[in-house]
């Protein structure tokens, strides 16, 4: 591993990125849609590692001091 603690990231789903580009770019080249740019939504998926403490519930938070 390149990093230590391992990052969490947002993993991208990249295959289907480039399932859905080559889908638009068809549908302009055989006609199908002749419109303006569209917007493309996909799943990331959160991969928690190492680099994020775990959140626990139960957990006492920090509270201001009074002074």
């Amino acid at each position: 591993d390149a990093f230590k603690p391992e990052l969490t990231v947002v993993a991208q789903p990249i295959r289907k990125f480039g399932e859905r580009a080559v889908e638009l770019l068809l549908d302009r080249l055989q006609g199908r849609y002749d419109g303006g740019s569209r917007q493309v939504t996909l799943q990331g998926e959160l991969r928690i590692r190492e680099s994020c403490i775990p959140y626990r519930a139960s957990a006492k938070r920090a509270r201001p001091t009074a002074r």
